[in-house]
């Protein structure tokens, strides 16, 4: 237990090496009112390591600038003045275990600190935490350097004292205090990175997100509701929402129905679920896996079955797959791109999860030198496609189609392959399947090779 001299020092103490020495002491053993002060401690580090973190994120970015055009990002990206290199975020995505989107936004806000010095003090000093510092960052973005050096004197002091809700609220009013064309400048900004999301939720669920200007949101809104309400019926119990959802989902099927859809290496676009024979019979209840998306339930995939036509995904040698045409030819066949493309489900960059039918197939080993074959060939964003031709990167694949991706400081990150299915259960010796017949292995290897295409 903390004496009371040493709960001055732990209360005193600035962020650094001996706070964290003060708190190498065991939570149990403390006081109330120590254990209290030990609370506050561990924020105060929190910011402090997290400034840390910070610097080493600007100090990066300014060692990779801008190479060119190419290499600044897209207009309305992340990366601020296309004064850094759009690769810089994969660097701290392989070695953080981010996102990219997240990475970008993480070297977005170190970058942004350097016109916002109180608030960086403010974090290594612990008397802001990462979620006012990003509150701060976000709303000063469309300021100019001098009116953001005036919304952080206006609200600094108070800020460690007020909640992230109360601290918008001030920031909201200090900006227009500072610019009164703040908020058309605010609302531009928007419009640019105006898009469309999906969003994963639990339970078999996902979200599209849909930031878009008010007038074209509420079009949207209006437009969906007049169909939901045609489409009540005598006997549908179906709440207006729930009608306004399938009426939404409807226009995407007959949409993904269409002829002029665009094709994604020489294929229609379709949703994909990779589900066990086993399974689809009725013999075992196991998850089976929605391309883009997860697990989802056996029964949500035995539905899904009643309406799709069926290829055969190739993962075998005995399946007949054409599995390499040597250096004859640069652009893969049809049944080759069609594996390469099941196999990866994403792209293989570090931290990447665009779907890899939105993917470019990229020969690991660049051809001619490197073969047109399944062991060669794997799916990459443009973005990580660039990245390994135009940032220094390189890039090895490993027979069982395992991707390392040594950085230009020589980091090594691997990327390993994602299985189409979890590995079934071992077997019970008291209790066999439903319906008491045997699942030998052949059935479970074949079972493996199926994909269900949908539309």
């Amino acid at each position: 237990m903390f004496d009371e001299t040493t709960v001055q020092p732990l209360e005193a103490t600035r962020p650094g090496a001996e706070l964290a020495r003060l708190l190498e002491q065991d939570p149990a053993e403390l006081s109330g009112y120590d254990l209290v002060s030990f609370l506050g401690a561990t924020e105060r580090l929190a910011g402090w390591a997290q400034s840390r973190q910070l610097d080493a994120i600007r100090e990066l970015g300014r060692r990779r600038p801008a190479i060119g055009p190419s290499d600044a990002g897209e207009p309305g990206g992340a990366l601020p003045d296309g004064q850094v290199s759009e690769f810089a975020a994969n660097e701290i995505a392989a070695e953080l275990r981010l996102s990219l989107r997240g990475a970008q936004n993480r070297l977005t806000l170190a970058l942004s600190l350097d016109r916002l010095p109180g608030t960086r003090s403010a974090l290594s000093e612990g008397r802001l935490d990462l979620s006012k510092v990003r509150a701060i960052a976000d709303a000063t973005a469309v300021l100019d350097d001098a009116a953001a050096t005036r919304v952080e004197l206006r609200v600094l002091d108070r800020a460690g004292g007020q909640t992230v809700a109360q601290l918008r609220a001030s920031l909201g009013r200090a900006v227009l205090v500072a610019d009164p064309r703040a908020a058309e400048k605010r609302h531009q900004r928007a419009v640019i990175e105006r898009r469309v999301e999906l969003q994963w939720l639990p339970d078999g669920m996902a979200a599209i997100y849909a930031p878009l200007p008010a007038d074209a949101a509420v079009t949207c809104h209006l437009w969906l509701t007049g169909l939901a309400e045609r489409a009540k019926g005598p006997d549908d119990d179906r709440t207006l929402d729930q009608r306004r959802a399938d009426a939404l989902a409807d226009l995407a099927q007959r949409g993904l129905e269409q002829d002029d859809v665009p094709r994604r290496h020489g294929r229609r676009v379709r949703v994909q679920v990779a589900v066990a024979a086993t399974t689809l019979l009725g013999l075992d209840n196991d998850p089976a896996e929605l391309s883009g998306y997860g697990p989802i339930t056996a029964d949500i995939a035995r539905e899904l079955a009643g309406d799709a036509t069926w290829q055969r995904i190739l993962t075998d040698p005995r399946s007949g797959a054409v599995l390499d045409v040597g250096r004859t030819t640069y652009r893969p066949p049809q049944a080759m791109a069609d594996y390469v493309i099941a196999r990866d489900k994403t792209c293989r960059g570090p931290g990447c999860r665009i779907p890899s039918d939105r993917c470019e197939l990229d020969h690991t080993v660049p051809y001619p030198i490197g073969r047109t074959a399944v062991h060669n060939l794997g799916c990459g964003c443009k973005h990580c496609h660039r990245m390994k031709h135009q940032a220094g990167w390189q890039l090895e694949q490993l027979p069982d189609a395992t991707f390392v991706w040594i950085a230009p400081t020589g980091h090594r990150y691997v990327v390993a392959p994602e299985p189409f299915l979890d590995p079934p259960a071992p077997p019970r010796r008291s209790t066999g399947p439903p319906g008491g017949k045997p699942r030998g292995p052949a059935i479970r290897a074949g079972a493996r090779e199926k994909e269900l295409a949908s539309g």
